[in-house]
């Protein structure tokens, strides 16, 4: 049959728009997904993982970490942006099992022991199917270096598959990089989507917040949780809502502190994200809108918060000018770095509502040094605070 000039003219634009759709359909969904996110973007400080002659250090704008407080250990690994948490699916130890992102559930599925390899890099190894060793690590599938390679579980095989560099950022999370991309490509949260089960894969390395980690150590660690708070002070983390425009963001702050350093999501205090319509809420409309938070909420609520830890942590208090009079009443409670402290009413003579909260971060001249939101203040003395507010009780609790 004889095709006319017309017909060869259709065919050729209907090849031509088939092409055009193809190559836009191989376009990163984590590209074209984040151009909505392109403000929230992480930086890297220095690289990561420095040589010493003596110790491995990774440096971070406010804080140093050394090797030794992620080597040997086991967290649970949150996605930055969407706030779940990387998770082998179903729990199941087998050669190729998916790892998803997934809320917290606190099995071993979302338990990774992160083991130093000598070479720059880690090996995290999933709890699942753990005997004497652990027997499955993290793994990309097939040891691709493209884009889109799968992330799996395999067991142990010591390739480059298995082995990952670990970035910190301006946030005090951490890109997790692949060996076998020589560091050009990270693990990520595909999409990114903040449906639960959503995919994690390899994807080149752009500085968005789908591509970062809180590492969360499943044993308690005061220490992560002060440098946590020492470089966040006047930072918000895209995992939480940003608060300011709703009157106060101390509670909300204090809590990320808290799950830091090794005190996990309970009960009515946890938050999640459903999407990424409203990162700072204007209102509590807003707020609903797009986190996931029990109501009323002790994750965000200064007085919320002291009704919830009051039934599930021991406390004290002291009125603010009889700590002032007496310092040793506050310096001499077992209170430690990383525990917390709030400020409450007076109420005829008794505790009434807590109205700030405030993170234990360090100590100087026998008292405790406190860091909190909203103010964003990185250090301010207990005494002060006490001179500030006389009539006002000072709640101390145990948290760690």
């Amino acid at each position: 049959m004889k095709i006319k000039k017309n017909q060869i003219k259709f065919l050729l634009c209907l090849w031509i728009a088939i092409l055009l759709v193809c190559l836009v359909c191989s376009t990163s969904k984590a590209t074209i997904a984040n151009e909505i996110y392109q403000d929230d973007t992480i930086q890297l400080d220095n690289m990561g993982i420095i040589q010493d002659n003596s110790k491995q250090l990774m440096q971070t704008k406010n804080v140093t970490y050394s090797v030794d407080e992620f080597n040997g250990k086991e967290f649970f690994i949150k996605n930055m942006f969407t706030g779940q948490y990387l998770d082998v699916s179903g729990g199941v130890a087998k050669n190729g099992t998916n790892v998803q992102q997934y809320k917290y559930n606190g099995t071993d599925s979302q338990k990774w022991y992160m083991k130093y390899n000598n070479d720059g890099t880690f090996t995290f190894f999933s709890r699942v199917g753990k005997t004497s060793v652990y027997e499955y690590a993290l793994d990309i599938s097939n040891g691709s270096t493209a884009n889109y390679a799968n992330v799996q579980i395999w067991r142990n095989n010591g390739t480059d598959s298995q082995k990952f560099i670990v970035k910190p950022s301006n946030f005090s999370t951490f890109v997790i990089f692949t060996k076998i991309t020589n560091g050009t490509k990270a693990v990520v949260v595909n999409g990114p989507t903040c449906n639960q089960g959503g995919n994690v894969d390899q994807y080149t390395y752009q500085g968005h917040v789908n591509e970062a980690w809180i590492l969360e150590p499943v044993s308690k660690n005061s220490t992560l949780g002060v440098k946590y708070a020492q470089n966040n002070f006047n930072k918000y983390v895209p995992a939480y809502p940003d608060l300011r425009s709703l009157g106060g963001d101390c509670a909300n702050f204090v809590s990320q502190c808290m799950l830091a350093s090794g005190i996990h999501y309970q009960n009515d205090w946890y938050t999640y994200r459903k999407n990424e319509n409203y990162s700072k809420p204007a209102n509590v409309s807003q707020l609903d809108n797009t986190w996931q938070l029990s109501d009323p909420s002790p994750w965000i609520s200064a007085p919320e918060f002291g009704k919830y830890w009051k039934k599930n942590a021991k406390y004290h208090y002291y009125k603010g000018k009889d700590i002032t009079n007496n310092p040793s009443l506050a310096w001499g409670l077992s209170i430690t770095k990383g525990d917390v402290v709030q400020i409450a009413d007076s109420v005829l003579g008794f505790l009434g509502n807590a109205n700030h909260t405030m993170y234990i971060t360090d100590y100087e001249n026998s008292s405790y040094v406190l860091t909190y939101h909203s103010s964003e203040t990185e250090r301010k003395n207990l005494l002060d605070i006490c001179r500030q507010y006389p009539n006002s009780y000072f709640v101390f609790y145990e948290i760690m």
